[in-house]
Formats: C-alpha cells, structure tokens, sequence
C-alpha cells in the first residue's frame, strides 16, 4: 500500500493541553479545574502518553481525494516537515510553549484483499489474502530533530516452508532522521533509508501500481539535502547503491529533484522534473540485477530523468508522470529485441501514467472514482506487462475504514518480443512465451482499515 501522513489538528490536539504550569488544588472538580489543567497534570506525573494519528496514505479530511490517492513514499521527509510547521504554528498562535518531552503519534493499516484473474490463455485464478499490514512512528524530539519508522508485513513467498501463513514477516521499510524546522529555516535535509526524491508515483490505484512506480522508483539510504518554501521545493541527494560500475565500495549514484505548487481557490496545479544517474538502482530493476544469479556490476550506468504533473480544480484531479532512461543499457546488462530475437539492442527503457479522479458525496459517503492509463517500453526483462488499464472506486464506509475496487487490464509485450542479459531469472509470468500477446483481466476487492 502506498502511503503517509497524520492531520496537523490531531497533532495540535493531542499537545494543546500542555500549557503553563497552574496550580491544581486537592481533590478538583470539572467545575473547579479546566479539563486540559487536570490533563496536563497528569501527563506532568506519568509521561508523554502515545497519540494515535491516520493511516499515512489516506488524510484524515475523509474526502474523496483522499481516498482515493495513495499518497507517495517518495518526498515523505518533507510531507512530515510541513505538516509540522502547521503544528509548530499553532502552538506559536495559542501561545503554547514547545512540550519539553518528545511527542510520539502512532498510526497504521491493514488491509485484505480478493481477486479473481483471467490470463489470455482462459486460465482462471483467485485468492483472499491479508496484502498489508504496516505501524508508523512519527517522533518529533525537538523543533528541529524528527524522526520516522515504517515497519511493514511481507506476504511475499518464504524460504524456508511452502506453507502459506509461513511468509508473514516484518520488516523495516523506512527509517530516517530529518533535521530542520520550515517555521523557521527554508533548509532541512535527512539521512537513513528511504525512497530517494526521484519522481513521485502518487496514483488512484487501490491495489495495482502504475508501470511507472516498479521501474523508476528507488529506495536507497541516502543523505537528502532540501530547500522549500512558497511551494517551491529543491532537493539534492547521494548514496550507495546495489549496483555498480567500479569497485562499488563508494557512494556511486546521486541526483536531484524540483517541483513548484500553485493554489488559488479551487485550482491547483504542481509541475516537477528529477534527475538520477543510475537508474538499475531501482526497485524494479533490482529484481533482475540483484537477483543471486545475476552480477550486480554494469558495464556502465544508465541515467533517467522523472517529468510530472498534478492539477485538480474542484472534485476533478489528473495525474501525468513520464520516465526515460538517458542511454540504452548496455546489451550485456539488458537488450530488448522485436524480432524474436534475431537481432538485440542495449534496452532504451521508459515509462509513463496518466490518471484522472473524481471525488462526489452520496449520502453519508464520501466516493471516488478513477481511470487510469500507463505504459513501459522495452522493459520486458524487468518482467512487466507492456500496457495497463485501471478503472477503480473507492467509498469511506465508516471513518476508519475504506472499501475499494479496481478492474485491471494489463496487455502483454508481443510474441515476437524478447530480452537478454542481467533479466529476471526463472520463468517470471509476463515473459513466458505462451502468454505474449494476451491480454489479462483482473477484478479486485479491497477493504483497508486505518487508524
């Protein structure tokens, strides 16, 4: 699932409380001592109590936007900073003092998920699933030292048993330090494992991502330096990554990353462009050259740029995002043929989505609904599908709790097209001979439950 963030107001809420010191007599009334004195008393005796907050990934509003995008992982050091500064105001507009003690706020998610598939071969499958499950820690420690921890359940396929409930694993996803204070300073910067500012990869997708999110996004453990102010947001970032074209002892891939956000009454639009200079550090790309049979090590790197697009009026939003490699890759690392084979090519990988949204109350409920469109080039040897057609739904069923659909159409690269080098070992589904060409229908439920 693809997420972030608490509501400023329940942070606000949840530290209001602590004032100035007032003196609380014996044995207090409700009508002698203001709740928030007693509160803040007890606190004083028994510590900084945990505030729970909402599912990073679906904002607190409850509106049909914000069911329906699963907000990005990318830029979440600086999604977390601003909603801070909103809470650092309202202390300074309450004249309340900064807590002394760190503030914890807790959220998470689970989430289930059924399907029933037909591939182009007639071939039927279907599954009830547990597909998420995740505990966020937000800690702000002082005004200008933060931290975030993202620990995730993994039901990918275990090692070590064939039994299903065998592979229910946690791990770390995310886990970084930010240092700065956009109240005060338009610098902050980050440093830990996280996705690396190189695009952003917000979609309406309840279950199945864009085939732009798989091949350009990287998750690295990288040192983020930024600027933002006024909507205006610079990023510069460098780390090591799995892949390599030296001695892969030194910190080899590094870019950087603008964007620019304009707001007047129900209009918004944002525009950004990032850079990176080896994009095989991707999530996608990794399962082909990180795989254990594959060496890591390239004959040479291969930069990508990221360009996208945001703009909403009202209840309607579009989403636009393109990704291109800078050089083919070298056919050793990765080729891509149209021709069966015959002949090969260094892979000229490339990507991009287009999406749009509708947001619309019946009732109580507050409802979205989406389409969305993408498409990879010349990535057959990453193991993805050549076109993918979204149509999806998604109605707040009660304040915690959000129920999805999506019907998913993916077409398969052509029969005559094939991939060498670095590809992913096995034989992964969309490379199989006997199913190129086809096309896959998939119909999904989806109910998550956040808080």
């Amino acid at each position: 699932m693809k997420k972030i963030y608490f509501v400023c107001a329940l942070l606000c809420a949840a530290l209001y409380a602590h004032g100035e010191e007032e003196e609380v007599p014996l044995n207090p009334t409700s009508s002698e001592v203001p709740e928030e004195v007693i509160f803040h008393s007890i606190q004083k005796y028994l510590g900084t109590p945990v505030t729970t907050s909402p599912y990073p990934g679906v904002r607190a509003s409850y509106q049909g936007s914000d069911l329906m995008t699963n907000l990005s992982s990318v830029n979440k050091d600086l999604q977390i900073l601003i909603e801070k500064k909103s809470y650092d105001e309202f202390l300074r507009e309450n004249k309340r003092p900064y807590p002394q003690s760190p503030r914890l706020f807790l959220s998470g998610q689970l989430e289930t998920t059924a399907f029933v598939q037909r591939d182009g071969s007639k071939n039927t499958q279907s599954d009830l699933n547990l597909t998420g499950a995740e505990v966020d820690f937000v800690t702000f420690l002082q005004s200008w030292l933060s931290t975030f921890i993202a620990i995730n359940y993994d039901d990918g396929p275990s090692i070590r048993s064939l039994d299903r409930v065998m592979n229910s694993r946690l791990k770390i996803s995310t886990a970084f330090v930010m240092v700065g204070n956009l109240g005060t300073y338009p610098l902050y910067t980050s440093f830990g494992q996280e996705y690396v500012p190189f695009g952003q990869f917000t979609t309406f997708n309840p279950v199945s991502d864009p085939l732009t999110k798989p091949l350009f996004r990287v998750l690295g453990r990288p040192a983020v330096f930024g600027y933002y102010a006024h909507g205006f947001q610079v990023n510069v970032f460098a780390f090591k990554g799995a892949s390599f074209i030296d001695s892969g002892n030194n910190l080899n891939n590094y870019g950087g990353n603008f964007s620019y956000k304009y707001e007047k009454d129900k209009f918004q639009i944002s525009v950004a462009g990032s850079i990176l200079r080896n994009i095989a550090d991707s999530c996608g790309m990794q399962n082909a050259f990180g795989a254990n049979s594959n060496n890591e090590k390239l004959i040479q790197p291969v930069g990508a740029i990221d360009i996208r697009t945001y703009l909403s009026y009202g209840p309607v939003i579009l989403l636009f995002e393109y990704n291109d490699t800078l050089r083919r890759f070298n056919p050793s690392d990765m080729a891509f043929s149209t021709d069966n084979g015959q002949t090969f090519e260094g892979a000229k990988v490339r990507a991009f989505s287009i999406e749009g949204g509708y947001n619309f109350t019946v009732g109580q409920y507050t409802n979205a609904l989406a389409l969305s469109y993408s498409l990879s080039r010349e990535a057959l040897g990453f193991n993805l599908p050549k076109e993918r057609w979204v149509l999806s739904s998604a109605t707040n069923i009660s304040r915690n709790s959000v129920l999805r659909f999506e019907y998913k159409i993916d077409r398969l690269y052509n029969a005559r097209d094939a991939a060498s080098g670095k590809i992913v070992p096995g034989n992964p589904y969309f490379m199989q001979q006997n199913q190129k060409g086809n096309y896959d229908h998939t119909f999904t439920i989806d109910y998550l439950v956040y808080w």
